[in-house]
């Protein structure tokens, strides 16, 4: 109910209250601690603050990982956010390791023209 509550009120501090308090009470690996982390990330992208967003997104990437395995879909949806903020941020090595790590996961489960895939291969070039 309190992470409703935040994400209603579109609430950072309600939702940093929340990722407190579940991460005493849940598993490392809970899905809804890991959406509250994901939804966090988010709320501080959308205020420009990309570094700060960077930990929650790492975090619930690697909850996801743990919850649904390294190929999945799941996996794959969080790993491409996690990338995009690492571009974003001029942490250009590491998102480019993330990009060639995800591309063909991507064209596994989307296609070679998919959005995400047509994106990162883009931010791959620009990268060189």
């Amino acid at each position: 109910q309190l992470f409703s509550e935040a994400t209603s009120a579109h609430s950072l501090p309600g939702l940093l209250h929340c990722e407190e308090l579940q991460s005493k009470i849940l598993h490392e690996d809970n899905l809804e601690l890991a959406r509250t982390r994901d939804t966090i990330a988010f709320s501080y992208v959308t205020e420009g603050n990309i570094d700060t967003a960077i930990p929650f997104s790492v975090q619930s990437f690697n909850s996801v990982t743990n919850i649904f395995g390294s190929l999945s879909i799941e996996m794959s949806d969080e790993l491409c956010k996690v990338v995009h903020l690492l571009f974003q941020s001029g942490n250009i090595d590491d998102a480019v390791r993330g990009a060639m790590n995800i591309i063909p996961i991507l064209e596994l489960y989307h296609g070679p023209d998919h959005c995400d895939v047509i994106q990162l291969k883009q931010l791959l070039e620009t990268s060189k």
